[in-house]
Order: C-alpha cells, then sequence, then structure tokens
C-alpha cells in the first residue's frame, strides 16, 4: 500500500438530495480534495441537485441502490477494496448502515466517524453529539 492510498477518505450519503446533511459533507469532501486527499463520495444513488456540484477532484461511487440499506454489502465491499483511512457519514440511517460496513472487516478497519443533528441525540448525548 502506498502513502497515497493511505490518505484516502470517504463520505457516505443516501444521496445528493438537495438538505443541509448533503451540502455540508459536499463542501468537507471537497475541501480534502483540494488538500490533497484522494477523496470519494460514496452514495448510495448517485442523483440529487448537488450532484453537478462535485469537482472533478472528488471520484463518485454509485452504489445503485433502491435504498440505503439495500447497500450494506456493496459498501463493505468498497471499504474492503479501497481501504479508506476515515469514512464519514451523516443522517441517521446512512450512520447505521455505515458503522455496520466497517465495523467486522478483516485487518485494519476505517475510522468511521458520523454527523448526526437528530434534537435526541443532542438530548442524549450532549451538545458534541451532533458535531
Amino acid at each position: 500500500m502506498t502513502s497515497r492510498d493511505k490518505r484516502r477518505l470517504a463520505f457516505f450519503l443516501p444521496s445528493l438530495a438537495g438538505g443541509g446533511a448533503e451540502r455540508v459533507m459536499l463542501n468537507l469532501a471537497t475541501g480534502f480534495a483540494e488538500r490533497g486527499f484522494e477523496t470519494d463520495l460514496v452514495l448510495a444513488r448517485a442523483e440529487g441537485p448537488y450532484l453537478p456540484m462535485v469537482p472533478s477532484s472528488v471520484r463518485v461511487i454509485d452504489m445503485k441502490g433502491s435504498g440505503v440499506l439495500r447497500v450494506l454489502n456493496p459498501l463493505r465491499t468498497y471499504l474492503k477494496r479501497e481501504r479508506p483511512v476515515a469514512l464519514l457519514s451523516a443522517l441517521n440511517h446512512a450512520n447505521l448502515v455505515a458503522m455496520a460496513a466497517a465495523a467486522h472487516l478483516p485487518g485494519t478497519r476505517p475510522r468511521p466517524g458520523i454527523r448526526s443533528t437528530s434534537p435526541k441525540a443532542s438530548a442524549r448525548f450532549g451538545p458534541t453529539a451532533s458535531r
């Protein structure tokens, strides 16, 4: 594995359907790509109004799923093949799939990063749960 491969980051979302979380994740992916990281935007389905805004420096991985839960195995396959150092996700259902996909990988697993803006999560875990 080259040092370049060790710098791959993966951002997982259901789609780029135009909400705030999707825009934040797109901005993060773009920023990391501009700083030299190999950056993948892994989408359960590559669709939505933000899709044309993805720069060429960010690779779009379309899982072609009919729903987030249906891409658990394809996401696990992607993680085994690409070995990103981190897997970042947003939106509660995508977070669950991301954690499940990364949980039992052989060897070094990607560090998961989840973003939840659920009022219940903030109330239960404190204000840092939404960061």
